[in-house]
């Protein structure tokens, strides 16, 4: 269920004022009930019960009656009096607890304030340490083209090797013996070619070392058994001598 904002505001405010008059009494709210109602009413009650037997004993007619009519006045100056003490008591606590929120409203106002401030001027200051870390890293544009043309040296370096390494398995063909590893030599040599590039470059440069263009050439001294292995060498050889061109 909805409760509207004012009534829930007072409702948090007796139930303040209630607590507030309970400590100062030190006492409970069944005590307050009983000693400022319950037992000023059982008085009455009893008071009214002996006057009636009283006055039944002077043989009064309506002696019930008499006695309720007889007692109204002090039971109603007794009632007010109390009524009138307790609101002057529920008064006095009523002000005290709306200054104690009054105050406690101040306090926490001027710590959000200060929170606030102290929140704003951090801010501040990580706002400045982020913009000097940003000038103090931030690089001329020529430090890349730098480190790109630092990278394609490299590149050429390796290639330049594995060209050196292509020529020598190529030469092989012509002085090693047919029990030798060159096959095996020159697939791990390719295979190695294969995953730097592929590591290194883009695919197309994959896809060019792969092709084989055939060749008519017929050099000297190569067996016809690795006369096949030759020519594929030698193509990957001037493969890798183009990319070479490619990269400067």
């Amino acid at each position: 269920m909805h409760t509207h904002p004012m009534r829930a505001h007072f409702l948090n405010l007796l139930a303040s004022v209630w607590t507030n008059v309970v400590q100062a009494f030190g006492t409970t709210t069944l005590s307050i009930i009983v000693w400022s109602f319950a037992v000023p009413i059982v008085i009455w009650i009893i008071t009214v019960a002996v006057d009636t037997v009283q006055r039944g004993r002077r043989r009064e007619v309506s002696p019930l009656k008499n006695a309720l009519v007889g007692s109204l006045l002090s039971a109603a100056i007794t009632g007010g009096v109390t009524l009138i003490v307790r609101v002057g008591i529920l008064s006095v606590f009523c002000v005290k607890s709306i200054y104690q929120d009054h105050t406690n409203l101040v306090s926490t106002g001027k710590a959000l304030r200060v929170d606030n401030k102290k929140l704003s001027d951090e801010r501040d200051e990580w706002k400045a340490k982020a913009s000097v870390a940003t000038n103090v890293t931030r690089k001329p544009p020529a430090s890349a083209g730098s480190s790109e043309r630092q990278r394609k040296q490299q590149i050429r370096q390796k290639l330049g090797d594995f060209m050196i390494q292509g020529i020598v398995l190529r030469d092989r063909c012509a002085t090693d013996s047919p029990s030798s590893r060159l096959e095996m030599d020159a697939d791990d040599w390719y295979g190695q070619v294969l995953a730097y590039l592929n590591k290194e470059l883009d695919s197309s440069y994959d896809s060019q070392f792969r092709v084989n263009t055939p060749s008519a050439m017929q050099p000297p001294g190569v067996p016809r058994a690795r006369l096949g292995l030759w020519i594929l060498l030698d193509e990957k050889v001037q493969s890798l001598n183009k990319f070479i061109d490619q990269l400067k």
